[in-house]
């Protein structure tokens, strides 16, 4: 993962000056995890005890017999993504995608509309 990480670094050099990755200040994580264990609430222990992260958000989506689908977003200053994706790692769940990631030294928000769309 650290390959990536420098890769990541050495794209965002703009003209010889080198720019840091921007800190992660939110990722929105379509999560699937064992429906009996661990619970929603270890699983946001888990999460708030990644370095970096403020706050963590679960919402169940879906439910079968054996998974339950959950939206999970998660915001801090600076937290490390792998960090988020091992602590899932290690209690079961599984990432299926990631629907938003934002960055930098503030949290923009998407509009409520958008450009050539109607509403």
């Amino acid at each position: 993962m650290e390959g990536g990480l420098e890769a990541a670094r050495d794209s965002a050099r703009v003209e010889g000056a080198r720019r840091d990755v921007l800190p992660l200040r939110r990722v929105l994580l379509d999560v699937d995890k064992p429906i009996r264990e661990p619970s929603l609430f270890s699983l946001i222990e888990v999460l708030g005890g990644v370095s970096g992260v403020e706050a963590v958000n679960v919402t169940v989506e879906e439910m079968d017999v054996d998974v339950m689908g959950l939206l999970v977003v998660v915001e801090g200053d600076g937290f490390s993504f792998a960090a988020v994706e091992e602590a899932l790692d290690r209690v079961g769940a599984v990432i299926h995608s990631v629907d938003q990631i934002i960055a930098g030294d503030r949290v923009v928000e998407m509009p409520n509309t958008r450009v050539g769309r109607a509403t």
